[in-house]
């Protein structure tokens, strides 16, 4: 089985697929903005003892974004994913007893055809993958929408993870 990651500082998706392309399990973490990452990690960790237990064969994290635009705020925003994302992978490191493999999401929904109409930016752009998985994984995935219409939050961090795994098992 393929445990694939969406790290992110704010909240992480998490999917497993088996062999025969099988969601085993999907969820989200949230964490809080009050928590220190330290605090954060802590929890990534709890839940991935409490929540992951598959005989994984491959761990598939998201690369983290990279960004050379966008000024101090952004780069200190980059920093902080970066550090989160490391210190994650260590953990995931200690609990599954190998190293993660870094996949760039964008490589990753290339690949698997996943085309996104440039111009598309936001909650339009992830319903383009969420849509994509609804489709992929007829029977197994589907989702909450609010009265609004959109998604629930986490829905695109769950995707996210599911087209890593999908990806790790057919190209990793």
């Amino acid at each position: 089985m393929i445990l694939a990651i969406d790290v992110s500082s704010t909240k992480c998706g998490f999917c497993v697929l088996d062999k025969e392309e099988k969601i085993v399990f999907k969820d989200v973490l949230f964490f809080n903005s009050k928590e220190s990452l330290i605090q954060r990690v802590s929890k990534f960790s709890e839940f991935c003892v409490n929540s992951l237990n598959f005989e994984i064969e491959k761990v598939i994290v998201e690369e983290p974004f990279i960004s050379v635009t966008g000024g101090a705020g952004q780069a200190w925003t980059t920093a902080i994913l970066h550090k989160f994302n490391a210190m994650c992978c260590y953990i995931i490191y200690q609990i599954f007893k190998q190293e993660p493999i870094m996949i760039n999401p964008m490589s990753a929904r290339s690949k698997l055809g996943i085309k996104i109409p440039r111009g598309l930016k936001g909650k339009h752009k992830k319903q383009v993958i969420i849509d994509f998985v609804c489709n992929y994984f007829k029977d197994q995935f589907s989702y909450e929408k609010t009265k609004f219409g959109n998604y629930i939050k986490g829905t695109d961090d769950i995707c996210d993870a599911i087209i890593l795994a999908l990806y790790g098992l057919k190209f990793t």
